[in-house]
């Protein structure tokens, strides 16, 4: 199975008192995880960006 590497951001998050992670990505490289960690909009939320092997699926006509 071929796969690739990829990084996806994980943040933590409050919704009606529980703990919650959100996950955002993924993204070709770190640096763009980066941009998006320190957005406007996310920069007051706990997260990091982590690298992570997914499997690349292909439909039976492409093989």
């Amino acid at each position: 199975m071929k796969t690739v590497m990829v990084w996806i951001l994980v943040i933590s998050s409050w919704q009606d008192n529980k703990n919650m992670a959100q996950t955002f990505g993924p993204y070709a490289d770190q640096e763009s995880c980066d941009k998006v960690k320190t957005s406007r909009s996310l920069k007051s939320f706990y997260g990091d960006c982590i690298q992570v092997k997914v499997p690349l699926y292909t439909l039976q006509s492409e093989k």
